[in-house]
């Protein structure tokens, strides 16, 4: 795409499903807009690292598995 770079590997927060949920509910009035940020604010966010593209990948190396 014109104007977009391309990156190999990125870090950032992922949105699970209760964000979604409250963000629909703040779009179809069911919550105020402080209610929402009220209720986004008590979400435990979690990372994940992607690798987006091929050469990202040459950086990965296993080291061992486990079962739980």
């Amino acid at each position: 795409m014109k104007g977009q770079q391309e990156v190999d590997s990125f870090l950032g927060a992922v949105a699970n499903d209760d964000v979604y949920r409250t963000i629909t509910l703040y779009m179809t009035g069911v919550l105020s807009k402080e209610q929402t940020l009220e209720g986004l604010k008590i979400r435990k966010l979690f990372n994940q690292m992607v690798f987006a593209t091929e050469h990202s990948l040459q950086y990965l190396h296993f080291e061992r598995r486990e079962f739980v």
